[in-house]
């Protein structure tokens, strides 16, 4: 862990440059910069600050249940605001990196929100809470209500989204598996050779194809998303 300094890396617009912290003030940049400190992480490590910014990189909420099992609650990517912050409660899980990972943590109490050229940093911090928010909604629903199939094609199409799940000179309709299988299995909820059967079944239906390594083709993304959504028939347990 080090203090951001920001004349070595070349000034602070050159570490948030995606959307919403690209359209900050360079003021704002610096603000967030002086009660920023930067970690590299390798997979595995944690972090016990529960407000920052990732670089680049994912990291997941980790909580285990008393059994020994582990879920990934929430997943966070490049530009995604982690705030992990309860007045209520202690806040539950551990901020763990799933992947080589730049994370900014902030010192709250370090950030100048007061002044009215600083409300740009809260509004940019509201909107990427909305966004979790919505994300967390999707998650909930795919854990409560779908098929092992359907969450992971849900999460195909989430991954779809992530710039850190395309790579220069692949399609569009391709997507990398940005965490590890093992770690996709904790995170949707199922054994990881539920993760194997489920890809296999979607490439025997012709709705993906795997390339090398953790590049998997998005064949038909319209039939993918109505399997993603429930859109086929369950089979009934009632008698007729």
């Amino acid at each position: 862990m080090r203090p951001v300094d920001t004349a070595q890396d070349g000034g602070p617009t050159t570490l948030l440059t995606g959307k919403p912290w690209n359209a900050l003030s360079k003021e704002s940049i610096e603000n967030i910069l002086n009660a920023a400190s930067e970690h590299i992480l390798s997979r595995g490590e944690h972090v016990t600050a529960h407000l920052g910014i990732v670089l680049s990189g994912v990291v997941g909420v980790v909580q285990e249940t008393t059994d020994g099992r582990r879920v990934y609650s929430a997943l966070f990517h490049e530009n995604h605001l982690v705030d992990l912050r309860c007045s209520a409660r202690k806040p539950n899980g551990t901020l763990t990196a799933l992947t080589p990972t730049r994370l900014l943590t902030l010192d709250a109490g370090k950030l100048d929100l007061s002044a009215p050229e600083r409300a740009d940093i809260a509004n940019a911090m509201i909107e990427q809470l909305r966004a979790h928010c919505a994300r967390m909604r999707d998650h909930c629903t795919s854990l409560a209500c779908k098929t092992p199939l359907e969450r992971l094609a849900s999460a195909l199409l989430e991954f779809h989204s992530w710039p850190c799940s395309k790579a220069n000179g692949e399609s569009g309709d391709s997507v990398r598996l940005p965490i590890r299988k093992s770690d996709l299995a904790d995170y949707i909820g199922v054994k990881p050779e539920t993760i194997s059967r489920s890809m296999r079944r979607l490439e025997k239906e012709g709705l993906i194809a795997f390339s090398e390594g953790d590049l998997i083709g998005l064949l038909n993304k319209d039939a993918l998303n109505v399997v993603a959504n429930g859109g086929r028939p369950r089979k009934s347990t009632r008698q007729g």
